[in-house]
């Protein structure tokens, strides 16, 4: 176990495949902290839809506008949710970086469940770096079923496990590994920091909720599947609170990230991301409530108010049902930097 988490653990990281899951969030972990400024800096955190839609070299360069000091850093990582957020946050922590702010995305001011799955195990090799034995007992009980617990508990003890696949494939091809991982180093942070943001979108597409009809531009390719189930999302939701058990869930991890921002002298703000293209039909949300308020409430974090981003959640800002895309970006990136900037200058 103990030549496992030497090997695994800690030597063959430095050569996993940068395009993995596991290589992405060691990249995005490597460039904030290697990184000038990240002390007294912004981390923003999030899913893909913050890795599209949030712009670190937009945010900067509304700071200098603004005659602002704070750098910006993107920390967002595709497919993860609070749990990963919480346990790359403390990495930070641990490796010495102390911020001026932490910032997590949400979903909706009401926590949704969609939001929140104890049970992913998709975050299980996300984490695998980042895990101690230390967590062998608390991790694993962050999942709910057994079969799960017994992954994570595997994730704990047994670095190589989660890796079998991709030193096959870098004994497979060696040559092209090295060079790939090489070319992660050198220009892997600028790839980052000046990505554009995806340049399609959806604009042309509308819905008429009193009819159900949905218009989309003549010509134009066919209308995609997801966005067909993002309507029928659509008319369905309607705002209710997340189960009991979700809205535990998010309290927990919300809060454990707010207790190591206390620690790294952090503020911790919660904004809630543009939902999708047509979200602008939708009712208008009540006053935010659930865990994210009631943190909001209790002085553990501040929350950008609900509706700061609701204009945005138009066609012409996404390219898919839940991405925003470069035109969004643009727009979204300094926004989003001014409303921190504003909780930041109190």
């Amino acid at each position: 176990m103990a030549l496992d988490w030497v090997v695994f653990g800690w030597i063959y990281l430095r050569w996993v495949a940068p395009q993995s899951a596991i290589g992405t969030i060691l990249t995005v972990a490597r460039t904030t902290e290697e990184a000038a400024g990240v002390n007294g800096g912004v981390l923003v955190f999030g899913n893909s839809r913050v890795g599209e839609g949030f712009s670190a070299k937009l945010a900067n360069a509304e700071a200098e506008r603004l005659g602002a000091s704070q750098k910006f850093f993107n920390s967002a990582v595709p497919g993860t949710a609070p749990r990963v957020w919480y346990y790359l946050l403390r990495e930070y922590r641990d490796r010495g970086l102390h911020p001026a702010a932490v910032v997590f995305m949400s979903g909706s001011p009401q926590d949704s469940p969609g939001n929140f799955n104890p049970d992913a195990v998709s975050s299980i090799p996300l984490l695998s770096p980042f895990l101690r034995w230390s967590d062998a007992w608390t991790f694993p009980l962050s999942f709910r079923k057994p079969a799960a617990r017994f992954e994570a508990l595997e994730a704990v003890l047994f670095k190589g496990w989660l890796l079998q696949r991709d030193v096959a494939d870098f004994l497979t091809a060696p040559e092209a590994r090295l060079q790939a991982v090489e070319a992660s180093r050198e220009h892997g942070a600028e790839a980052l920091y000046d990505y554009p943001g995806n340049p399609a979108t959806l604009a042309g597409l509308s819905f008429d909720p009193a009819t159900g009809e949905i218009g989309w531009p003549p010509g134009a390719d066919k209308l995609p599947q997801n966005v067909r189930a993002y309507i029928d999302r659509l008319k369905a939701d309607r705002g209710d609170p997340a189960p009991p058990k979700a809205a535990k869930w998010a309290h927990y991890w919300y809060a454990s990230a707010a207790e190591l921002c206390r620690q790294m002298g952090a503020k911790m703000i919660v904004f809630r991301v543009p939902r999708g293209p047509l979200h602008f039909l939708a009712a208008p949300q009540r006053e935010p409530y659930g865990p994210i308020a009631d943190l909001a409430a209790a002085g553990d974090l501040q929350a950008i108010p609900a509706d700061a981003f609701v204009d945005l959640e138009r066609p012409e800002f996404f390219y898919d049902d839940v991405h925003m895309n470069h035109a969004g970006r643009e727009v979204f990136s300094p926004r989003l930097a001014r409303e921190i900037l504003r909780i930041l200058a109190r």
